[in-house]
């Protein structure tokens, strides 16, 4: 966009579709990928990406907005990039209590989200969803029913090592909610990724530390292309850290971001330091309150914008991927009438209001009423 005669660059709300800049190039670069502005820009690997690195400080994903290049970060949603000085400036929120947003009903969030598929699902071949024993993809499932006869559900089996309970009961919790919504559904088997492929190769080049090429394989080989519906979006509804008991800060600062993400077993002190440059880099709100308080932003924008975002990376290889509430707009309309009707679980809610059927099988093993009793 260009807003005062200079050029602007968002990413969409979850950081989707991702964007890295070079912080020192001139003229500036960016890219989709970060191996792309690497090359574009002549920058070095760094250890940030470093599979022996992150494995000693218990991280899931590069530290703060490090890529594993050296001057290479990632654009986190609700941030605007200056492309000439290289500045970014927050855009979201505006006010932590979110007062600048209207409260938006179950009924038209979901409807909202039915609109958005619907401009999308006659383009963009086979609609497919990651369906699991959770309420995540349940709420995913419910929003999509318009679409059941075209939609083809698919749950991983992992085959190359011994399934945990939760695989064990994704597959047949999954498996009883397609057939009770008539859903296609397909096990997909995850077999064991050789150490050394052309397609290992290429997936490098997508992005430099790896999350699962066993999945990403098993979408290339075994899914038609199509549009993937993912469900990562709607933990930031249900205040995921605080629900999960990884932290309850109030205060959320550098220290506390790389306990969060290492889940407090980081050691290096320079991973708080490049968590400090997060913070500063994304003008970061470490004090708050009110419904978007500094847990849930971090959420979205760590969390969502930098890890899930390199996963979805992954899958490039294969099909196009697709959040249901990817609009600032939803989340926050969405959390602020949750917030008015004291509900703890906004997923549930959705579905409840657009397809009560689904909750006659367990949630995760447990059993949820389907008019909120």
């Amino acid at each position: 966009m260009v807003s005062d005669g200079r050029i602007k660059v968002q990413t969409d709300a979850t950081g989707l579709r991702p964007v890295y800049f070079s912080r020192i190039q001139h003229p500036p670069v960016v890219a989709s990928h970060a191996d792309l502005a690497a090359r574009a820009s002549g920058a070095v690997s760094s250890y940030a990406a470093d599979r022996g690195f992150l494995n000693a400080q218990n991280l899931r994903c590069p530290p703060g907005r490090e890529t594993g290049y050296n001057g290479i970060v990632a654009l986190t949603p609700n941030v605007e990039l200056d492309l000439e000085t290289r500045a970014t400036t927050r855009i979201f929120p505006r006010r932590p209590d979110l007062s600048d947003f209207e409260p938006l009903s179950v009924a038209e969030v979901v409807a909202s989200a039915r609109e958005h598929v619907a401009s999308l699902a006659e383009q963009r071949g086979q609609l497919l969803l990651s369906l699991s024993a959770g309420k995540d993809s349940r709420a995913s499932l419910a929003i999509l029913r318009p679409w059941a006869e075209e939609l083809l559900a698919f749950t991983y089996d992992v085959t190359y090592k011994e399934k945990s309970r939760a695989n064990r009961f994704d597959v047949v919790a999954a498996a009883q909610v397609a057939s009770k919504a008539g859903v296609r559904h397909k096990v997909l088997p995850i077999p064991k990724m050789e150490s050394e492929s052309t397609f290992l190769d290429v997936l490098k080049r997508n992005r430099k530390w790896g999350h699962s090429a066993s999945v990403a394989r098993a979408y290339s080989e075994q899914l038609p292309d199509g549009l993937h519906f993912r469900s990562n979006g709607y933990a930031v509804l249900g205040d995921h850290y605080r629900s999960t008991g990884q932290s309850a800060a109030e205060t959320l600062d550098a220290s506390e971001m790389a306990a969060i993400a290492s889940r407090r077993k980081a050691q290096a002190p320079f991973v708080v330091d490049i968590f400090r440059e997060f913070v500063d880099g994304t003008q970061f709100p470490v004090v708050g309150a009110g419904v978007l308080d500094p847990l849930r932003l971090f959420y979205w924008e760590y969390r969502l914008g930098v890890w899930a975002t390199s996963i979805v990376a992954e899958s490039d290889i294969a099909h196009e991927t697709c959040f249901l509430l990817n609009s600032r707009r939803l989340i926050a309309g969405s959390m602020l009438d949750a917030a008015n009707r004291g509900s703890t679980s906004p997923q549930i809610d959705i579905v409840r209001e657009a397809w009560p059927d689904l909750l006659e099988v367990d949630v995760n093993g447990t059993h949820v009423d389907s008019e909120g009793s």
